[in-house]
């Protein structure tokens, strides 16, 4: 009976010093602490340093004139103030930054509603990671690359983001490693190669609902990019329309190409066993090789 008090005094002890679950950090950035003078960091990296999984990055509005690595899973970064008025932009120097956002070996990342430019092989890139998301960005003026890329990364989701004047293409998946991906409902026009590109990927990369123009290709499948899905894009005024290059399983459905210069859709160099469905081309559908009318 004497040991009785004690066993329950125990038992409290234990139930109070029982690790609960982490409470969610909000930490907030401003590059001079005008806008939001109680900010935390006036660095949107260092923040990313100091923040733990489920933690939410704001951003206030000005110029961040820096590179971000994520590289920590389950994080929200999102820009707060009126579109454009945050932006991520290439230092000053002879060689541009490659990356402006690189989301490195990472899973649960958000990134939203940043103005990111000036960068050298992507604005926004995606490397060996999945499941995060690209959302509400605009990527403009890529030296050499794209406004945003995907590479070797899987189940993705990119979607409602602008990208235009890149030097390579708009929005760009590639890597053997790259699959099941999700690009939609974003729009890319006047960069330099192509606004939406899948190349040389993974299976189940889905292009739906973009708007692609003004670029030399609209929007292209090529180079073993095999089990895409192509659907409900509009596709206008680009010099191409649509291309499926030696590339198979690919179905290209619903969508609408009109006014691009040369061609409507394009299937060439070993493309083969092939859907193509349900299309509202206004120019020209040109087959060189394996392709399955319905």
């Amino acid at each position: 009976m004497k040991l009785r008090p004690f066993a329950i005094l125990s038992s409290i002890f234990v139930c109070f010093s029982t690790s609960g679950p982490a409470i969610a950090a909000t930490l907030v950035v401003d590059n001079d602490f005008a806008d939001c003078p109680q900010a935390d960091f006036n660095s949107i990296q260092a923040a990313v340093v100091v923040a733990q999984p489920g933690d939410k990055i704001l951003v206030c509005r000005g110029v961040y004139l820096e590179t971000v690595l994520l590289n920590k899973p389950d994080l929200r970064i999102e820009a707060q103030a009126a579109p454009g008025e945050v932006v991520l932009q290439a230092p000053a120097g002879p060689v541009a930054p490659l990356f402006g956002f690189h989301l490195l070996n990472t899973t649960g990342v958000l990134v939203q509603e940043f103005t990111v430019h000036g960068f050298g092989d992507a604005n926004i890139r995606i490397e060996g990671g999945s499941g995060n998301t690209l959302r509400k960005n605009v990527t403009t003026l890529s030296g050499m690359g794209s406004g945003i890329r995907v590479i070797n990364s899987s189940a993705n989701v990119v979607e409602q983001n602008s990208s235009s004047a890149n030097q390579g293409a708009g929005i760009t998946v590639t890597g053997a490693a790259a699959f099941n991906n999700i690009i939609r409902h974003n729009e890319t026009f006047l960069n330099g190669q192509a606004g939406l590109q899948i190349v040389t990927s993974g299976l189940g990369n889905v292009l739906f609902r973009n708007d692609s123009h003004e670029n030399p290709v609209g929007l292209r499948n090529v180079v073993s990019a095999h089990g895409s899905v192509i659907e409900n894009n509009h596709v206008f005024a680009n010099v191409q329309g649509i291309i499926v290059g030696a590339s198979t399983g690919v179905t290209v459905r619903n969508n609408r190409s009109e006014r691009n210069t040369e061609f409507g859709i394009r299937l060439q160099n070993g493309a083969a066993n092939n859907l193509v469905e349900k299309m509202k081309s206004f120019k020209t559908i040109r087959m060189e090789s394996g392709f399955s009318p319905l």
